[in-house]
Formats: C-alpha cells, sequence, structure tokens
C-alpha cells in the first residue's frame, strides 16, 4: 500500500454517529492514552462495526482494533504512527467543537459528521490539533493481514 489518504464524505449518517456516541461506554471499555480519552471496543461489537466500512477496507485484511476517543476542550493527539496498522479508519462523530482537525503530512483536514479518512497506519504520520472549544469524539478502527 502506498503512504496516502482518502477521504469519505457522510459515509456514515448523523443517527449512527449519535448511537456511538451516547452508547460508547457500554459497547467498550475506557482505556485511557497517553493524554487523551480512549475507550477499546469489546470484542463482542467489533465484527459488526467492521462490516460497516468492509466495502472501504482492502478485502485481505482483518479488523484487529476498534477504540473510540473523545477529545476535550485542550486535548490533542501527538503526530505519530500506527504502528500496529497497515489500514486505518478514522470516523468523525461530530463536528460540534472547534479545532481539533484531523492532520496527515502536516495538511489539516476539516472532517464534519459522518465524514471518514482512511490511511495506512504505519506510513503515514497523523495527529489532532488541539480542540479549542467543545468535545471531540472518532471512532479509529486498526486493520491488518490476520488477528494480532
Amino acid at each position: 500500500m502506498k503512504a496516502s489518504f482518502q477521504i469519505h464524505r457522510n459515509y456514515f449518517d448523523k443517527e449512527f454517529c449519535d448511537y456511538i456516541i451516547e452508547n460508547h461506554e457500554s459497547i467498550s471499555e475506557y482505556t485511557p492514552r497517553d493524554t487523551w480519552n480512549a475507550w477499546t471496543v469489546k470484542s463482542e461489537s467489533i465484527d459488526e462495526l467492521a462490516d460497516k466500512v468492509k466495502n472501504i477496507v482492502p478485502s485481505n485484511l482483518e479488523c484487529t482494533w476498534i477504540n473510540i476517543t473523545k477529545y476535550n476542550t485542550g486535548e490533542h493527539l501527538r503526530i505519530h504512527n500506527d504502528s500496529k496498522s497497515k489500514f486505518t479508519v478514522v470516523v468523525n462523530l461530530n463536528d460540534n467543537y472547534k479545532g481539533g482537525e484531523f492532520i496527515t503530512y502536516n495538511r489539516e483536514h476539516i472532517l464534519n459528521t459522518g465524514d471518514i479518512i482512511t490511511f495506512n497506519g504505519n506510513r503515514v504520520r497523523h495527529g489532532v490539533k488541539e480542540v479549542t472549544e467543545g468535545t471531540r469524539y472518532s471512532l479509529n478502527y486498526w486493520f491488518n493481514y490476520g488477528k494480532l
């Protein structure tokens, strides 16, 4: 896979995004990472959520991990690579916040509710700028050649 990204606008509707935000604590377990809040999706929900994006994921890859992230005002995600992801899918679950732009290759992406950005997670450096007002939620998938 080449090191690039693709944006899929309006992939998910607002109802799906709201459902994930409202139910993130029941479908996942709180697993804070570094300076931001994260919930790892429980194994019984992974296949159902992975099926929702299968038409944009290379067919030879399997979903190995899904988490939900919540960035409050003042929080961000440092620029990094996903060392265990050949294909990363990030779903923007809401857009009623300021700041919090998604970054790839030092390029800022404004994502609306339901938009998805996909890329090779272990090659494309990416992150989230500081949220300056409100709370930003995202649903994040990692895909690999087989289970980790």
